[in-house]
């Protein structure tokens, strides 16, 4: 146990002792009188106005993979580019097809646009349509998808009924 603490107390006491460098060009010198550490060989050596050329001491294959690199990302940099150009073009955002401007023209005017949408929203929205479209005698509740309901049914009527024409004649 007693050297299990050695250990853990050398441990501690080389943790805290570190070297100092300085960027000129002195030798190491230690902190601590005790030399916990062997001095190293490896030394850093700064010269000011001295720069490293990183680009020709690069091999061909090297330098030819960087230039590819820098090519393609130019290319896809302006595919992009382009591409939201055309998309921007080819959809401007605004439809003037005639379904948009049917569907455009029922929901403007299912409107009722006398009443106040922020103290009604519903009649706002739906007041107009309610106006046009009264409920049915015999009907408890009337909608959009019950007018095209009784319209399809009609159709199918008149459908049925030139077959059934046909066939008995």
């Amino acid at each position: 146990m007693e050297a299990l603490r050695e250990s853990f107390l050398h441990l501690t006491f080389q943790m805290s002792t570190y070297k100092r460098a300085t960027l000129d060009e002195e030798e190491l010198v230690d902190s601590t009188s005790d030399d916990v550490y062997t001095s190293s060989p490896m030394q850093v050596n700064f010269f000011p106005g001295r720069r490293t050329m990183c680009w020709p001491d690069k091999p061909q294959k090297e330098k030819m993979l960087m230039f590819f690199v820098c090519l393609l990302s130019i290319a896809l940099f302006i595919s992009l580019i382009s591409a939201g150009v055309f998309y921007n073009q080819a959809h401007p955002g605004l439809c003037l097809s005639e379904p948009c401007v049917t569907v455009t023209s029922t929901v403007i005017g299912a409107l009722d646009r006398s009443v106040d949408p922020c103290h009604d929203f519903y009649n706002f929205a739906c007041g107009g349509w309610m106006k046009n479209n009264p409920l049915p005698e015999g009907k408890s509740r009337w909608g959009p998808f019950s007018d095209l309901w009784e319209h399809n049914m009609l159709v199918m009527k008149r459908l049925l009924g030139k077959h059934l024409h046909l066939k008995t004649s």
